[in-house]
């Protein structure tokens, strides 16, 4: 078999005409072929079978990396699955507190406005043109047009399914959602601006009512005391709203160090989720390195074994019968060298991935102390101030004085009351005798 071998090799070295010849050299040239053994062959079913189990060892290899890319794929698709649940859950929380929100406000706004409705027969006329104004707008005509063209997925109601707003959210495009929140955030800030001047309007109310309370308690003729005790109320009063007023500051301040610290809260996860995110794909680029590293060790195993088998080295193309095929030291060498290669690479990427490792659960400590910060700061800062004990100690004090004051002020009008009742009857009493003292006097003047 060596003669027809040689002929078909010396034919297609000296037929053809120069282009095929260029393009052979360019494709050896371009192109890595790796050496095949297949050993002693006799007869053409012999090679096709020899072939065939080649092709069957190629396809295995390739269905044992395709099973693993598939495996890698479906455990990255898992955790993007439960992202995007841990996602949704957050939308579906932010979206039914954002809901009672609203549905508080209104409730708010509702209550209000009955009060005003029920109030507004009562109010003197020279104080009723200041609430006027603010009177109509508890009806929501600015935040009307705002609700209106909210939609569904948006304000959902009770009896409607969560997963519903999740579907109609990803179903919107990024603008239709910025509008979205746009108007529902406006709406939001008007409502709460008509509570806020709501809750103005009754404050004002309240001060127009004990100055009215004032000015009759100067017309009418109660006791000195009581007077005295009415104006020291009033001033303890204004007194415990300046307080108030400083309470609800240091409440403003101590919620915006609430969003500070959750603002640092949310950076931190952030982090976090990029610091899995680099570690996942530096893990990924670990095993490629650890699977072409197999692959490396297990064409050295084959090498090896073809070395061993009794075949000698050598660069040149002649010496084997049966279309056995050389191998090059030169190419075993540059795959060694390609081995130390990937080995340092992956040392590295694991010296790496074990300093982000470290780095993550670093930050991971850092969000839970800033989580413990976060939940324990508000309610120890309110209740450890020594403003809101002698508020409430204070409030308690007063309204057992009020009360003791409204006692004696009923005292008063019960006594007022019974003297000016006795002093009608004193009247009624002497007029009857005067006009007795009159007739008896007429009756003696004709004798």
């Amino acid at each position: 078999m060596s003669g027809p071998g040689n002929k078909r090799a010396a034919g297609d070295g000296g037929s053809g005409p120069p282009e095929k010849k260029l393009s052979r050299e360019e494709k050896t040239t371009t192109t890595l072929i790796e050496p095949i053994r297949l050993g002693g062959i006799s007869s053409t079913e012999e090679m096709d079978l020899k072939v065939l189990q080649f092709k069957n060892k190629k396809l295995a290899e390739r269905l044992e990396q395709r099973q693993a890319c598939e495996d890698e794929l479906r455990e990255r698709i898992e955790k993007l699955e439960k992202r995007q649940a841990t996602d949704d859950a957050t939308l579906l929380i932010v979206n039914r507190y954002w809901a009672q929100l609203d549905e508080t406000v209104e409730a708010l706004l509702r209550h209000h406005e009955s009060q005003g409705e029920l109030s507004g027969g009562t109010e003197a006329p020279g104080t009723q043109e200041g609430p006027t104004r603010d009177e109509t707008p508890l009806t929501e005509p600015g935040t009307s047009d705002l609700r209106e063209p909210l939609p569904v997925q948006l304000r959902p109601p009770l009896s409607e399914p969560a997963l519903a707003f999740v579907v109609a959210l990803g179903a919107s495009s990024s603008e239709e959602v910025e509008l979205q929140l746009q108007g529902r955030m406006e709406f939001s800030k008007a409502a709460v601006s008509r509570v806020v001047e709501a809750s103005d309007r009754l404050q004002r109310r309240v001060e127009e009512l004990c100055q009215r309370v004032y000015s009759r308690g100067d017309s009418e003729p109660p006791g000195e005391v009581a007077r005295a005790r009415t104006r020291e109320l009033g001033r303890e009063n204004r007194r415990l709203q300046d307080l108030a007023t400083q309470l609800q500051e240091k409440h403003h301040r101590i919620s915006l160090e609430y969003s500070e610290l959750q603002d640092k809260v949310t950076s931190a996860e952030t982090k976090v989720l990029e610091m899995e995110t680099t570690v996942e794909d530096l893990q990924w680029d670990i095993e490629k390195l650890r699977k072409r590293e197999q692959k490396l060790n297990k064409h050295l195993a084959e090498a090896l074994e073809q070395l061993n088998s009794g075949y000698y080295v050598s660069g040149s193309s002649s010496g084997f019968q049966g279309g056995q095929i050389t191998l090059s030291m030169q190419k075993f060498e540059m795959l060694n060298a390609e081995l130390e290669e990937n080995q340092e690479l992956a040392n590295s990427r694991m010296a790496e991935l074990e300093k982000l490792q470290a780095e993550l659960q670093g930050a991971v400590r850092t969000n839970e102390r800033l989580k413990v910060a976060l939940r324990s700061l508000p309610e120890e800062v309110v209740r450890e101030t020594g403003e809101y004990r002698m508020l409430q100690a204070q409030f308690s004090l007063l309204y057992n004085e009020s009360l003791q004051v409204k006692t004696q002020l009923d005292e008063a009008r019960g006594l007022l009351l019974a003297t000016k009742n006795s002093h009608l009857r004193h009247i009624e009493h002497m007029e009857c005798h005067h006009h007795c003292l009159l007739s008896e006097e007429g009756g003696a003047g004709p004798l």
